[in-house]
Formats: C-alpha cells, structure tokens, sequence
C-alpha cells in the first residue's frame, strides 16, 4: 500500500513539472509572436518588396533622393550575408512610411580598426564612421551596397585599379606618377614595383600627417632604402650599386638630417617622390643637365654664384 501510494506521488510530481513545463514554453512562444515578431518578418524579401522598385525615391533637401537597391547587386557585396536591419537602425520596416530621420549607418560599429588601416588619409583620425567629409567617408571610396572586397580583382581598391582609383581625386599626382619609372615597372609586372599604398600605408610619408618634419624624412629615407637596398630583386634591376646607395649615409646631407636638421635633402628632395626617373634620361631631376635645377631649390644662393 505505501509502495503504491509513493509511486502515485511520484507520478502526479512528474506530471505536475512537465504541466509547468509546457505552460512555460507556452508563455515563450506566445511572447515571441505577440513582443518580437519584427525579428522574423523583417527579411530581406520584405524590404526588397518596395526597394526593388527603380522607381522608388524620396525628396531629401529639396532633391530627389533614389531608394532603389538592385539585388544583383548586392548579392555580390560582403555584406551579402547580413540582413538590411542588422545595419539600418531605428526605424520599423513594417512602418511605412518609415520614420522621417533614420539613423544612418555608422561603419566603425563593425570595422573598429578603420581608423588603423587608413593612416595614408589623415583625416581618418576624426572620421565617426557616418557619411564626413572627403578623406574621412567611407562612402565616398567604398560604395554603399557596391561595396567589393579589395581582394576581388574586379574592385576598384585591387592591386591592379588601385592607381586609377586613387586618382581619381588625386589627379595631379596621378598625371606625375604615369611617367615615372616605377609605374612602368607596376604596369609591366616587373616584381616589387609600388602602387599607391606601398608607400602611403601609413601617415609616415604624408606632408600633412602629425609627425614630425624630422622623423618624416627618417621615415621616408628607409621607406626608400627598403626596396633599393634591402630588396636584391630591385637592386638587381636598378643601376646605382648597393655601395653607391649606401654611401648616401655618409654624405652631408645624411649628417645634418642626423645632427636635427629637417630641411637637410633626403631620396625624394632630389628624385622626387611620384615622377622618379632614372638620371640618364632627360626629364628626370637628376640628370646632370638638371642637376642645378634641382639642387637650387635649397642652395638658390650658390646656384646664382
């Protein structure tokens, strides 16, 4: 009889937790559906039933503003992964229309390290991630739902559109760099040849960087040297001799950048930095007939004696 009575008891607590139980998973999926049905409903289907629409547009400022979005497109984006509200906040997709101010994207929620690895825009510094001004927008460089990773050769930041693309806004530059030897050399395929970013990496080779004149020139020369006399591929292919570059280390001009003295000339004062030309050809700056040319834009006194 007790046996009995113990396995009835036994028996109503099982069925007495597992009523709890199920009550409980009730109450979840009935809060799920009632409190946080945007979770499920906001796909990218739903906002693709009115952005998929070229005609869709909005007036912003007094201008028309296209809301269009061509899926093709961004099947091709990085972020095809990522639904349209992981990164467009605050708003209700199932509001329409939708709130007057959205928030717009702020790219330094996901890429933390921008800042770092766009030291050769010193601007970037102060970018906030959202829209900014030139230099500082990513934007303006990267696309919104374009957007192609670097390491695909149809984007525009790849090894090989990487010139034309800088170009783009740096055109002056651009026009020197094409007639110089080391775009000959990058378009040809002659290994180690730079593009833009060999060099502009990092703030180190930027005028309007914070650093220092005097480490900027440091920095500069060893940026230099770390191809012409470090790298036995391009040595091999250039036609100073190793002894001939190193002995730039112990000419008056290395002394004095030694002994603190910024305005002392170092590889690109006479070779310049963007049209660099080897000396026996006749537009390059250290070709002997524009030798004093080039020497005159610090000692304008002894080039007039």
């Amino acid at each position: 009889m007790i046996l009995k009575e113990n396995f009835l008891f036994k028996k109503n607590s099982s069925d007495l937790i597992l009523k709890k139980f199920q009550v409980i998973y009730f109450l979840i999926v009935v809060f799920s559906i009632l409190y946080i049905p945007s979770s499920f409903s906001q796909s990218n289907e739903d906002c693709m039933t009115c952005h998929e629409d070229n005609t869709l547009a909005t007036e912003r400022k007094g201008k028309a503003v296209s809301l269009y979005v061509n899926v093709k497109v961004l099947q091709t984006s990085p972020h095809r992964k990522l639904t349209c509200t992981s990164y467009h906040f605050g708003f209700n997709a199932e509001d329409l229309p939708h709130k007057e101010n959205i928030q717009p994207i702020n790219c330094l929620s996901c890429h933390k390290d921008a800042r770092v690895k766009h030291q050769f825009h010193p601007q970037m510094k102060n970018a906030n991630g959202v829209n900014g001004p030139e230099g500082a927008s990513c934007k303006t460089c990267h696309g919104t739902h374009d957007i192609i990773s670097p390491k695909i050769k149809t984007s525009k930041w790849a090894a090989g559109n990487i010139i034309q693309s800088c170009g783009q806004c740096h055109k002056d530059v651009k026009e020197t760099f094409v007639t110089s030897k080391h775009y000959q050399g990058y378009t040809t395929g002659v290994l180690g040849s730079p593009n833009c970013l060999s060099c502009h990496r990092n703030a180190l080779v930027t005028k309007k960087s914070v650093i220092d004149s005097l480490q900027r020139k440091n920095s500069q020369e060893k940026l230099c040297l770390s191809c012409h006399l470090d790298n036995e591929e391009i040595r091999s292919k250039t036609a100073p001799s190793a002894k001939f570059i190193t002995a730039y280390e112990h000419s008056v001009h290395a002394t004095a950048i030694l002994k603190g003295n910024p305005k002392a000339a170092t590889c690109i004062d006479c070779h310049t930095a963007h049209g660099v030309i080897p000396g026996n050809e006749e537009k390059s700056t250290v070709n002997k007939f524009n030798i004093p040319n080039t020497c005159s834009k610090c000692h304008d006194q002894i080039d007039k004696e």
